[in-house]
């Protein structure tokens, strides 16, 4: 699409020359995304609202595992203190994500983002992380399948630079997770401008909840696409987080969207996450 070609423009300084590469644009759970910012940022991070479900306990230990200090408040609060970007360390045991894909694909891109290997479980098929998978190689991080008693594992080996690339989601891709999701996290700890080019309201929490957290995250808006551009490297710092406000809030407005019109702004909901 002409739209595209235009808005990719945008990547030209400080990204990779590198082929379009198309995958499903899901929305991300913002209590999932808390978590993993709240790993990267200096500082504490409390998320609240979160739901109770097994996903929850597996992604908090997930965070240990690689750097974090990490605590349960309530039934439906924890408080993160985390490593900061470029900071995770490598975890001493494979990475259980149960049936989780959206989880495997991010905490991929996390670790795919760092000079680490860490070893990733899931209990269910593997194939619908190969998008991902093909994303974060674009940028650098050797990413391998494994059988981790009986269930699916992959091996994941971080470079000692992140490449940042210009991302192209799919607009017509459904189901699966996010690669373009994976490729902004993966940015975060790249020494340039990573773009990802989005259907208009795909990507809205998880760049509500970037900004919140200190990333310098630029939009700008053709007809149904928006190119998001990422400045990588940044401090992150850690925040309040209440993941049931941000799953319900309202798409970005349109005066941080340049070009964009108020009438195209229509996001769709996140996934329910943790219950």
């Amino acid at each position: 699409m002409p739209e595209l070609a235009r808005a990719s423009a945008i990547a030209a300084a400080g990204t990779a020359d590198a082929p379009r590469a198309d995958g499903a644009c899901a929305p991300v759970a913002p209590d999932l995304a808390a978590f993993l910012l709240g790993l990267l940022a200096i500082g504490e991070t409390t998320i609240d609202g979160v739901g109770d479900g097994p996903q929850v306990t597996r992604v908090a230990k997930v965070c240990a595992a690689l750097g974090a200090r990490v605590e349960r408040l309530g039934d439906a609060s924890w408080a993160l203190a985390g490593v900061g970007v470029g900071g995770l360390v490598t975890p001493r045991a494979p990475l259980d994500l149960g049936p989780d894909m959206d989880a495997a694909a991010l905490v991929a891109a996390l670790v795919g983002s760092h000079p680490i290997t860490a070893r990733l479980v899931v209990t269910a098929r593997a194939a619908p992380l190969a998008p991902v998978a093909a994303a974060l190689r674009r940028m650098g991080a050797a990413i391998e399948p494994r059988e981790e008693n009986g269930s699916v594992g992959l091996a994941v080996t971080g470079p000692r630079e992140t490449v940042p690339i210009a991302f192209e989601a799919a607009v017509d891709a459904a189901g699966g997770p996010s690669p373009a999701a994976a490729v902004l996290l993966a940015g975060l700890n790249s020494p340039g401008r990573v773009t990802v080019v989005a259907p208009v309201g795909a990507l809205d929490p998880l760049v509500d909840l970037l900004r919140r957290f200190g990333a310098r995250v630029a939009l700008e808006t053709r007809d149904e696409t928006c190119a998001i551009v990422l400045e990588g490297q940044p401090e992150l710092h850690g925040v309040h987080v209440r993941a049931d406000a941000v799953a319900g809030a309202s798409p970005l407005s349109p005066s941080e969207r340049p070009g964009a019109d108020a009438d195209a702004l229509a996001t769709r909901e996140p996934p329910a996450w943790g219950s």
